[in-house]
């Protein structure tokens, strides 16, 4: 679906979706990683995401994205010069202001959240992993979904 084409609407709403897709994918990166494990299921994950911007490989920022992820992808192993690239070029992308807003920070959580599940187990080190990026995002808590994620993980973690 070429939603950059849907109605006159798109050249309203193009770039934020673009910019939402970038920070979905910074999340899913961060998701994917957090237990420095890549399994089939969170590849399987990069590359819907992949497919799904593919008809864009013409456009910025996806003529940069693409190929980078297409790379990483190649050789099934996501090692972490490789996370550090494709942060950086998120970063860059989205003009060095990687989290300007709560909005752009809840989208990256739901990425980390699609991440951590990809594989369809989630472990101690990715609750960690996802416990440690919301302790540095304190100013999120009382917005959903944040105090629901962080009681969930309190929860799992006294549980042991």
């Amino acid at each position: 679906m070429d939603y950059l084409a849907h109605g006159s609407y798109s050249k309203y709403c193009g770039p934020k979706i673009l910019e939402k897709s970038v920070y979905s994918l910074i999340g899913i990166v961060e998701g994917i990683t957090a237990d420095k494990k890549l399994q089939p299921g969170e590849l399987s994950l990069l590359n819907s995401w992949l497919d799904f911007h593919r008809p864009h490989a013409a456009s910025h920022p996806f003529n940069e994205v693409l190929p980078l992820l297409e790379d990483i992808l190649a050789d099934g192993v996501f090692d972490q010069s490789e996370k550090e690239d494709l942060l950086w070029l998120g970063s860059k992308i989205l003009k060095g202001d990687m989290l300007n807003n709560v909005k752009n920070e809840i989208q990256v959580l739901h990425g980390i959240l699609q991440g951590v599940i990809a594989d369809g187990e989630v472990n101690e080190q990715e609750i960690i992993h996802l416990q440690n990026w919301m302790d540095e995002k304190d100013h999120l808590r009382r917005i959903w979904p944040f105090d629901e994620i962080e009681s969930l993980i309190v929860s799992v973690l006294s549980d042991g």
